[in-house]
């Protein structure tokens, strides 16, 4: 790493600068933990290109590894003001600083403005609908799925995390066609879920009603 930094700063010394070469230099020193060259070169690699936006998430990746949440995310705000270029996973990273700051409602904001650019993003959907869970909003968890059921993406992992909500409130019928829903689409953990259903009714003393439900598990239907 050490001839890799040399060679780069002697083509800096002979005019060979580019945003290229400053991008290179950042890497190295960020690797090697030098803090104070790896934001110099990173800001110089943005002097001459702002639609770098990997230059943009290291100098905010600095910021984060001083502890310096607050200057990262003025970072990459400052990227979405100063390109076209920063996109959604601009947003899905300050949520993830602003959550590393306990600010939960500005966390949830981010990856809802996310979501809004990157609405059939099925991972980030289904992390902001767990922050909803968590944080004790169960109905924008569902709704934050159901919507992105319309982008006929992720129908499988989005039906099942529909139906783990709805088994926790104890909504067993809708779980139950989630879950065979997110089977259907290819979940594996969707017979497991639907299983579940039948066994909770069959412990209610409801055999009848369980015998039904096994009876579509064994007809996958």
């Amino acid at each position: 790493m050490g001839q890799a930094i040399a060679s780069y700063n002697r083509a800096i010394e002979l005019g060979v600068e580019s945003d290229h070469v400053h991008f290179a230099l950042a890497e190295c020193y960020l690797k090697g933990r030098d803090w104070t060259l790896a934001q110099k070169n990173f800001e110089r690699a943005l002097q001459l290109n702002p639609d770098r936006m990997d230059a943009w998430y290291g100098l905010a990746e600095v910021y984060e590894k001083l502890g310096d949440y607050e200057y990262a995310i003025k970072t990459l705000q400052n990227a979405l003001q100063m390109t076209a270029t920063a996109g959604a996973d601009v947003h899905f990273t300050m949520a993830y600083y602003y959550r590393s700051m306990d600010s939960t409602r500005q966390s949830l904001n981010e990856m809802e403005n996310g979501i809004l650019m990157d609405p059939e993003n099925v991972s980030a959907r289904r992390y902001l609908a767990q922050m909803y869970v968590q944080n004790n909003s169960p109905w924008m968890a569902i709704f934050t799925l159901e919507d992105g059921l319309r982008h006929k993406k992720g129908k499988g992992d989005l039906n099942l995390d529909l139906g783990q909500i709805y088994f926790n409130q104890k909504r067993y019928d809708e779980a139950f066609e989630c879950y065979m829903k997110a089977w259907l689409a290819g979940s594996s953990q969707g017979r497991i879920g639907a299983e579940n259903v039948g066994h909770v009714y069959s412990n209610m003393g409801d055999a009848e009603k369980a015998e039904s439900l096994y009876k579509r598990i064994r007809e996958k239907r």
